[in-house]
């Protein structure tokens, strides 16, 4: 059967026009959409690999943030403890904070003054401009720091010790305190051994020198001076001892009993009224003064730090930080 051949113009069926045109791309396009696509995802991919972590904030002080990335320098400086490095890094945030309140600053030539004594402390010669510079530039490339974080790390530093200095005015330099001495054991039963061996009638300090397992003490038969309240964290205990009493074992670290090593405490006198000596005065002093930061803590910062975070930076400090 033949169809019938249309060769007519208006047999002709004409394409609908439905408002766009088509678009013509040659394969050298498409291969240029299709190379732009895997940069871009491999562009995304190093972002979150290699930026996006070392950006995440860990710390928040009011609106001040610590970075990933600076958290990481200052573990290095500090000895890589990331905690003692968090919380040195709050303490600074809230130094900055307060120090203002109380009339404390710090001028850029205190800066300068605090760097050349530094440097001066490190050298065998006269400092010189130019050995200072040197010394400096070194300094600064070995904690990785750029210029404006390590002055404001010393800045930062002296505002705590003028902080301090002036919270410290307010502590009493006379106290009522207490002669102490301990013993040291590894178990509570060692301990309880002790104390019965004392009470029996031997001799504290002789049984401090034999058995005590305090390095500090031990020669000494177990002497810890005069201490006035608020120096040691067993005050509830030692303070109610009278003279001559022995003290029941107390775990050094109570949050792990079973494992903690054990004292017992003896007073051998006490004294209403005593100059407080340089040690415990020290004592003080810095915990008048991270008391003050501690009260601060909950209104002023937010934590972001994690324990996945924790991993993540334990890994980095095993990598070498200029590759």
């Amino acid at each position: 059967m033949n169809i019938p051949r249309v060769s007519d113009s208006k047999a002709r069926i004409k394409p609908v026009n439905r408002g766009h045109k088509r678009v013509w791309r040659s394969p050298f396009t498409i291969a240029l959409m299709v190379i732009a696509v895997v940069l871009t995802g491999a562009g995304i991919f190093y972002y979150h690999v290699y930026v996006a972590p070392f950006r995440q904030i860990v710390l928040t002080v009011d609106n001040q943030v610590i970075r990933m990335d600076y958290f990481l320098k200052r573990i290095r400086m500090a000895g890589n403890d990331p905690t003692l490095t968090l919380q040195q890094l709050t303490y600074e945030q809230i130094v900055k904070i307060m120090a203002p309140q109380y009339g404390i600053a710090v001028s850029p030539s205190d800066i300068d003054e605090e760097l050349r004594k530094e440097a001066a402390g490190s050298a065998t010669d006269v400092m010189t401009d130019v050995g200072f510079q040197e010394w400096y530039t070194n300094r600064i490339k070995a904690a990785e720091l750029s210029d404006s974080e390590y002055r404001e790390i010393v800045r930062t530093n002296l505002l705590a010790i003028r902080f301090l200095e002036y919270l410290a005015e307010d502590i009493p330099t006379t106290a009522e305190q207490i002669h102490l001495y301990t013993i040291v054991t590894a178990t509570s039963e060692d301990a309880i051994d002790a104390k019965s061996r004392i009470t029996k009638g031997e001799n504290f300090a002789t049984i401090a020198g034999e058995i005590s397992l305090d390095s500090q003490t031990k020669s000494k038969g177990g002497e810890l001076g005069w201490i006035p309240l608020g120096v040691t964290p067993y005050d509830d205990v030692i303070f109610h001892l009278a003279a001559g009493q022995v003290s029941d074992p107390v775990a050094i670290d109570p949050s792990s009993p079973s494992t903690s090593q054990y004292a017992i405490f003896m007073v051998s006198e006490k004294d209403p009224l005593r100059v407080i000596d340089a040690n415990p005065l020290e004592v003080l002093r810095s915990r008048a003064f991270y008391d003050l930061i501690l009260q601060q803590i909950p209104q002023h910062v937010k934590y972001s730090y994690t324990p996945e975070d924790n991993e993540w930076v334990t890994e980095q400090l095993t990598k070498d930080p200029k590759k």
